[in-house]
């Protein structure tokens, strides 16, 4: 599958030699917490909500605004969190895509402090006989927004840990990730 795209990512790698920009690729993993808005003390369920979350990356940032143009897109698996109580079972899987505006609010040298506001067009896959909402087993897109520290060890290899808040009409989302990226 890598070696379908290794063919743009190497002219991305040529582009971005030839303009004012870098392209980067990266990856994550962390944990996401899911919490279920409008709980009340009676309605509290016992569900296994601190999950293993992950995603993949790509990025563009044009060196000319280093501040302000920095954009990325990317896959992103954030758990799954499962539901027993009762009559109540089930299990509902979430991942997205995501397109973000990555602006860097204090920069030095070797550290960044960067926000992360974006839009994701989530999916769920849920199984069970009953639902919190018409929405479980289903799609849509919302917006997100996070912040990063992000240090850059060489001029190609930087890392990043970061909190990102996603929130669905019936479940939010609080994802901290250790993520690394290669610049070309």
């Amino acid at each position: 599958m890598i070696s379908k795209y290794l063919p743009t990512f190497i002219l991305l790698s040529l582009f971005s030699s030839t303009v004012n920009a870098d392209f980067y690729i990266g990856a994550g993993l962390g944990r996401t917490e899911f919490e279920r808005e409008g709980e009340t003390a009676t309605q509290t369920f016992n569900y296994d909500d601190n999950k293993l979350s992950g995603s993949l990356f790509v990025g563009y940032h044009n060196k000319s605004y280093p501040e302000w143009m920095r954009f990325e897109g990317g896959l992103k698996y954030h758990g799954s969190w499962d539901v027993s109580k009762h009559d109540h079972n089930f299990n509902d899987e979430l991942s997205s895509v995501t397109l973000t505006w990555v602006p860097t609010f204090i920069s030095t040298s070797q550290l960044n402090l960067v926000g992360k506001i974006g839009s994701f067009w989530w999916n769920s896959n849920h199984s069970g006989l009953t639902k919190f909402s018409d929405l479980q087993g289903g799609s849509g897109q919302k917006m997100y927004a996070g912040i990063a520290l992000e240090v850059i060890v060489t001029k190609s290899l930087g890392f990043r840990i970061g909190a990102e808040e996603f929130d669905l009409d019936y479940v939010k989302m609080q994802s901290v990730e250790l993520e690394v990226h290669y610049t070309f």
